[in-house]
C-alpha cells in the first residue's frame, strides 16, 4: 500500500492549500519540496550512518530515498557489482515487482542504517506525479547526535551471512 502526494493543479482541494510568496503550496508535497531533513553522514559502527543533527519531531519528513527504478526481473542485469562489494542499496517497491537502487543515483538517505529493535524512522512508498518514490518519515523524536536507523525487512538479508 502507498500513499500520494498532491499535484496543486489536479487536487482539487483548496481547504488544503496555504498561500505563500511563491504562490500556493499545498501542505501534502514533502516530496516535491526535494530537501533533506536535518542529518548528515558521518562514521559510525557500521560504516558511514546517518545522524540527527537537531532534535527531530515525530512524523517528521526525513527525505527522498533517491534512486534508480527498474523492474525486478531484470535485478540480474542491475546487481553484479552488489555481488561483488557486498554493497546493497536496493529496496522493493509495490509488491516487489520494482526495485529502487541507490547505488549509483543515491543521496545521503542511502546510509540510514538497519536496527529491528531500536527503528526510529519508517519508510513509506508514495505516487508523486504518477512515479512510486520512498519517502522516510521520523516514528518518534529523535534527539540530537542519535542515528537515524530503519528495519530493512527479512528479505533483505536473505543469502547474506552476518
Amino acid at each position: 500500500m502507498h500513499d500520494w502526494e498532491c499535484n496543486a493543479e489536479l487536487c482539487g482541494h483548496l481547504s488544503t492549500l496555504i498561500l505563500n510568496n511563491d504562490g500556493l503550496l499545498c501542505h501534502n508535497r514533502d516530496m516535491q519540496s526535494n530537501t533533506l531533513g536535518p542529518f548528515e553522514i558521518k562514521s559510525g559502527s557500521f560504516g558511514l550512518g546517518a545522524y540527527a543533527i537537531e532534535e527531530i519531531a515525530k512524523n517528521t519528513f526525513i527525505g527522498e530515498y533517491t534512486c534508480e527504478i527498474y523492474d525486478s526481473s531484470t535485478i540480474e542485469l542491475h546487481s553484479p557489482y552488489q555481488k561483488h562489494s557486498k554493497y546493497n542499496y536496493a529496496f522493493d517497491l509495490v509488491d516487489k515487482s520494482l526495485i529502487g537502487d541507490a547505488l549509483s543515483v543515491g543521496n545521503g538517505t542511502r546510509y540510514i542504517n538497519h536496527s529491528s529493535a531500536e527503528i526510529n524512522i519508517k519508510p513509506r512508498i508514495k505516487l508523486v506525479n504518477a512515479e512510486h518514490k520512498i519517502a522516510f518519515y521520523s516514528t518518534r523524536k529523535i534527539a540530537r547526535g542519535e542515528e537515524l536507523l530503519f528495519d530493512y525487512g527479512k528479505d533483505y538479508w536473505k543469502g547474506q551471512e552476518l
